[in-house]
């Protein structure tokens, strides 16, 4: 579509007991559990804003290993690369005591959360993939493209 926006992001997948480090945001209007990320900043790279995200949006310390999944979604307005990065967790407890001035009010509560959960309060189009939960326990084996979806 002409006049769409071309974005780039990323997003940080850190596991921690079977469960994922998710936000819980204000998304299209309703509620959902999404892990960390957002815009990779110029210059800047996937892994290093996987790391980014992480820490603002969640308070949680990670190390960026490797690319687990892509994903584009288009919108009438934009057409958003996503790339999410797994990452070793370093550790701490979840806080929203680093967001952005621009994502209060947006961003609720940042947790752990299990298939289950992710499932029964909602969540984004990647925690409903049965790869995701399925490549879980194997440590997310190799990179998945998702394909091209809406969000």
């Amino acid at each position: 579509m002409q006049g769409m926006r071309q974005r780039i992001g990323s997003g940080a997948i850190v596991v921690r007991d079977g469960k994922v480090l998710c936000v819980r945001s204000v998304w299209e209007g309703d509620l959902r559990w999404l892990p960390p990320g957002g815009r990779i900043d110029d210059g800047e790279g996937a892994h290093r804003a996987a790391v980014r995200e992480a820490w603002e949006e969640t308070g949680i310390r990670v190390e960026a290993q490797r690319v687990v999944f892509v994903e584009e979604l288009v919108d009438m307005d934009y057409h958003l690369a996503k790339f999410w990065v797994l990452c070793r967790d370093l550790g701490g407890e979840p806080t929203l005591r680093n967001i952005q001035r621009g994502e209060r009010g947006r961003l609720l509560d940042a947790a752990f959360v299990d298939e289950a959960q992710a499932r029964r309060d909602g969540c984004i189009q990647l925690l409903e993939d049965p790869r995701f939960w399925a490549d879980l326990p194997l440590g997310f084996p190799e990179t998945r493209y998702l394909g091209v979806r809406r969000p």
